[in-house]
């Protein structure tokens, strides 16, 4: 359903366009790549060889002041050599974007961004100048699962005065996983400024901007929402014909609430099937909060073998209803700086380079809330030689949730299996919020790319990466942390364009 309505959402506003000349493009990118750590764990490390096929196509059409709109659609096949049955799959990327230029004041813009993705590593932008305007933050998935994510963007600019400019942008954006302990997520925000040009050199502006943060329960993280409200000022400083800089910054408000789910209908004891046998989950395997067993959604530790009888006499035990002793809600607040800084310089015509730092507002890909996120980017391009370019990044991440994470627990009650003892639900569930209920995370990323252009249409490259997450000690994003290097090397064809209309 999310899949049919990200492509309606970008899809229809597109059609009133294409009534003019445009073109179709159709790409082939074929990679091998070396990924030491396939599925980002900390221990048990697993190591791989993928081949991916990504095929791609685009209609666009330009018009100059009139109306420009693209839509792209591409689907990465990747093939696994020794996790085949875990990694093989089909993914999704779907974008769309349309610029009307309403008259000389006048313009209005929409875009979205759909992505449906067996945790596919994406390709950090290496471009200096996209890390300047805030573009190309790489996004390295904890885990390879299933993943949705889709962004909305809808806005317009007028121009007051030749000097004076403002801009309107309502945006959403969605994340969710089959992933047990990730929450299904939405965010909705809403910004406008102004901008005024004092001379060539210098922009400023100010702003105002809201957000909501929606996220589902999952596994034991209670369900929340927030608010966040944030003014800053802007300016855009031309120091240099090859030396620009660009800050934002601003107070920003945000208010928390936990919503613990009531109550949930579970099976009267945990088990899991394998092959002609069936095993319950041995209470003394299952975790602990104070001094109650609690049983998570992905079962405990220690499996006890079941005989038949145990199994019918089990599978007529009626569902049990789980009820929360203390559901109630709790609210936190926060008071904090939201920032955007950018330098970026262009050394040479063939040398260019740009450093960021971001303070904004994020999801931790649905790990526990909301959560502030510093984030530190650098990159350089060197077109060194005809044909060969030369691409460095480097990315500092930290993020830290606003407020503890209430947790929902059920809890386990002992069930005479045999001769051991079955974890079996007791029929209660309790919230709590503890103090390592919370996100604390830094991950570090460095990586290099040739490229060297065969033809007009025809380049290949190779890549090396280096990613590293770490946790502060029994927060909840240690179970993610891990350590990756990866080896890219891919060919990608741009046919040339097609005349449609």
């Amino acid at each position: 359903m999310m899949r049919r309505l990200a492509r309606i959402l970008f899809i229809v506003p597109m059609l009133p366009a294409a009534a003019g000349a445009a073109d179709l493009s159709l790409s082939l990118m074929s990679d091998a790549m070396y990924d030491s750590n396939v599925f980002r764990r900390e221990s048990n490390i697993d190591d791989d060889v993928l081949f991916r096929l990504r095929p791609g196509i685009e209609l666009h059409e330009d018009r100059g002041q009139d109306v420009n709109y693209s839509l792209g659609y591409e689907l990465p096949v990747q093939f696994a050599v020794d996790n085949s049955n875990q990694l093989n799959d089909i993914d999704q990327v779907a974008n769309g974007d349309i610029r009307y230029h309403v008259n000389d004041r006048f313009d209005l813009f929409a875009s979205d961004n759909f992505r449906y993705l067996r945790s596919t590593v994406q390709l950090a932008d290496l471009d200096p100048d996209s890390a300047a305007a805030g573009q190309g933050i790489p996004i390295l998935s904890t885990e390879r699962d299933r993943v949705t994510l889709n962004a909305a963007r809808l806005g317009g600019s007028y121009r007051f005065a030749p000097r004076l400019s403002g801009n309107l942008i309502a945006q959403h954006q969605y994340f969710n996983t089959t992933l047990e302990n990730r929450q299904e997520n939405w965010s909705t925000l809403g910004s406008a400024d102004l901008q005024y040009t004092l001379n060539s050199r210098h922009i400023v502006g100010a702003g105002v901007r809201y957000i909501h943060a929606k996220f589902e329960p999952a596994e034991t993280l209670a369900g929340s929402t927030s608010d966040t409200y944030n003014l800053f000022a802007s300016w855009r400083y031309q120091v240099t014909e090859t030396t620009a800089f660009s800050a934002s910054a601003g107070p920003s408000y945000i208010e928390t609430e936990s919503n613990p789910q009531t109550g949930f209908t579970v099976s009267a004891v945990p088990t899991l099937a394998g092959s002609a046998n069936t095993y319950a989950y041995a209470l003394g395997s299952c975790p602990t909060v104070g001094a109650f067993f609690y049983i998570p959604s992905g079962g405990c530790g220690t499996l006890l073998q079941l005989t038949p009888a145990e199994v019918a006499t089990i599978g007529g035990l009626p569902p049990t209803t789980v009820v929360n002793l203390n559901p109630a809600s709790d609210r936190n607040s926060d008071l904090t700086v939201f920032a955007e800084v950018a330098l970026s310089q262009r050394w040479t015509p063939n040398l260019a380079s740009a450093v960021r730092y971001e303070r904004s507002q994020g999801n931790a890909s649905g790990l526990g809330g909301t959560v502030t996120r510093d984030a530190v980017s650098f990159a350089t391009t060197w077109d060194f030689a005809e044909r060969w370019q030369l691409a460095l990044r480097g990315d500092w991440t930290h993020r830290k949730s606003v407020a503890d994470v209430a947790q929902v627990f059920s809890l386990a009650q002992p069930y005479a299996v045999g001769t051991g003892t079955a974890a079996a639900f007791s029929g209660q569930a309790i919230t709590l919020t503890q103090p390592n209920a919370r996100i604390e995370t830094d991950r570090w990323g460095v990586a290099g790319r040739v490229t060297h252009r065969l033809w007009r249409n025809t380049s290949v490259f190779a890549e090396v990466a280096y990613n590293e997450q770490d946790s502060k000690k029994s927060t909840l994003g240690g179970f993610s942390d891990f350590e990756d290097f990866m080896a890219t090397l891919a060919i990608r064809h741009v046919f040339e364009p097609i005349k449609v209309w």
